[in-house]
């Protein structure tokens, strides 16, 4: 198992058992337990939980695991017993992050189709996070700026009902510092970002992060679907 998957597995596990340690409650009378033998188990469980603590500050989080796992375990088997009471804390479902991205520059259907199908990919109650380039990665790439500046492009894209968050990008734009800022659960990508996909891809495998990269479609139906579709009705209506 990865390392960093240990360290978020030991911080689940610890704050687990320190919200259980925090909320135990004696039974008075417990069947045939003696009092003073509830209390030397309870304080066993600390024990382990203070050694879960030591060996993650060591970065030994194997050796951590397996101390606070002892720690629960002592904590449930008093429950079973009916010496204690307690309850592990509820384990909300954690909403997936998809991370979407792109220009916007001329707001468009298919932008609005490209973050729909994107936002779907998460599932339920996703959470839709969209970069939306800085005019100078724009031009770096292009050649030339957009047409609505990037302060604009990214109002634009937070306003639609599809988008949870909308945030401009890094002026020195670098895919290991987004992915470290959102740690998306899944990345979308538009079907003419192959260079963008390599370099995903390739990241997210070196630095073996369990992320999804889904490509999303084209959208085929007849209307003004891309900016360069608007750009040439707009010089043909001019030129009449």
């Amino acid at each position: 198992m990865k390392s960093h998957n240990l360290t978020e597995l030991v911080s689940k596990y610890m704050a687990s058992a320190e919200h259980a340690l925090a909320d135990v409650k004696f039974v008075e009378n417990p069947p045939s337990l003696d009092a003073n033998d509830i209390r030397t188990v309870v304080e066993a469980a600390k024990s382990y939980l203070k050694d879960a603590k030591y060996y993650r500050d060591k970065k030994k989080f194997e050796v951590s695991l397996a101390s606070v796992t002892y720690c629960e375990g002592l904590l449930d088997a008093l429950r079973l017993l009916g010496a204690v009471k307690f309850e592990w804390p509820v384990k909300k479902k954690k909403r997936k992050i998809v991370l979407a991205s792109g220009t916007f520059d001329l707001l468009h259907l298919g932008h609005v189709k490209y973050l729909e199908e994107a936002k779907r990919t998460g599932g339920r109650n996703a959470e839709l996070i969209v970069i939306v380039a800085r005019d100078s990665t724009v031009e770096e790439r292009r050649g030339t700026k957009p047409i609505i500046p990037e302060n604009q492009r990214r109002a634009l894209v937070g306003s639609l009902k599809v988008v949870d968050e909308a945030i401009l990008g890094y002026e020195d734009f670098d895919i290991g510092n987004v992915i470290e800022k959102i740690k998306p659960d899944i990345i979308t990508l538009g079907y003419d970002r192959g260079d963008m996909e390599r370099d995903v891809r390739n990241y997210v495998e070196e630095k073996g992060l369990t992320i999804k990269v889904v490509k999303i479609g084209k959208f085929e139906e007849e209307a003004l679907n891309s900016s360069s579709k608007i750009k040439q009705k707009i010089i043909k209506h001019y030129k009449r």
